[in-house]
């Protein structure tokens, strides 16, 4: 701080930190809607959305760091702060593009590309507003407010925590006997974001070939037993029937192991067996299933008779080999 720098009174600063506040709080609130509906409706997977707003000694203290006089609340852009935290790295361009569309950026600093040999932790940063067409008494007060929106994935959020805590804000904090160790540390994290990102890809093609082959005539039932091929194998052994998830395909194989059932082959046989058993039930004693219904713009939950879903085919033909099983245990 200069020696002809003049703080602004401290007091005063306070009165007006608190009487906008609220309105930042707003803002933030507003914001994290607004992102959290468009990422939804993108299908873009996010681990946490949270926002902050700047605690008034933090908020003083940067005042006094920048030797601000004036404007202070138009030059400390980051009172209110909104944090994405995604998944894997790809995902970074799309929540970039889901910003631009739906906020006014007014600055942009992308650091998702840093290096490894550069101090500090890989995040975007934005500063944004309301865009000018939301307009009414709800955006009037807080639609002129900036708010910095931070986003990281997952990995560099962990090595952001680490380095948070390690105190060093600037490359000549740290001892110089540390900074090759430093380096290297921050090096694992961003190739853990890239482990991540290699690993979706393989996962997304291992999940399209299955998906290709559910829809064909025939499954490899000797294809091994894990959460993607039972996915595939339920789709394709039931495609009349509501579609699985991999909640299913979880459930189903916790049922499988419990059953002593190891391979696709055994599992199909069973199910041939018993499907004419499984047919007539159905048909003697449909089960409830819950269905949303549509009356206008209101939405209602009702019962109705249906089909059995395809892990509850599995649960009712395997029923009396898993009660012997509980039995004996």
């Amino acid at each position: 701080m200069s020696s002809q720098y003049k703080p602004p009174d401290r007091q005063v600063v306070m009165h007006q930190y608190e009487q906008r506040r609220p309105l930042y709080q707003q803002l933030a609130e507003e914001i994290v809607y607004i992102l959290r509906k468009a990422l939804t409706e993108k299908s873009v997977e996010t681990s946490d959305i949270v926002f902050r707003i700047k605690n008034f000694e933090s908020f003083y203290e940067k005042i006094l760091r920048k030797e601000l006089t004036e404007d202070i609340f138009n030059m400390i852009e980051d009172v209110a702060g909104v944090r994405i935290i995604c998944l894997y790295r790809s995902d970074l361009g799309n929540i970039e593009n889901i910003i631009r569309a739906k906020l006014d950026v007014r600055k942009a600093e992308l650091l998702r590309d840093r290096s490894i040999g550069q101090f500090g932790y890989m995040s975007d940063h934005y500063i944004v507003e309301l865009p000018s067409s939301y307009k009414g008494e709800r955006y009037d007060a807080v639609k002129s407010l900036k708010c910095e929106i931070q986003v990281r994935t997952i990995a560099m959020h962990a090595w952001a925590s680490v380095a948070h805590h390690l105190d060093y804000k600037q490359e000549f904090d740290i001892p110089s006997n540390l900074k090759s160790d430093f380096y290297a540390l921050s090096g694992v994290f961003q190739i853990a974001d890239s482990l991540f990102e290699q690993f979706r890809k393989a996962r997304e093609e291992s999940m399209n070939f299955l998906w290709k082959a559910s829809l064909g005539e025939k499954f490899d039932l000797s294809a091994e037993m894990n959460l993607d091929t039972m996915f595939a194998y339920l789709c394709w052994k039931f495609p009349e029937r509501e579609t699985s998830d991999m909640h299913d395909a979880s459930d189903t194989l916790s049922i499988l192991r419990k059953a002593k059932i190891s391979s696709y082959k055994e599992l199909d046989e069973i199910i041939d067996l018993n499907m004419e058993w499984l047919l007539n039930l159905e048909k003697e004693n449909p089960p409830t299933v819950m269905k949303v219904e549509s009356e206008g713009d209101k939405k209602k939950i009702v019962q109705k008779k249906g089909k059995f879903t395809p892990i509850g085919v599995i649960r009712m033909i395997l029923r009396d080999k898993l009660k012997k099983i509980e039995e004996k245990d």
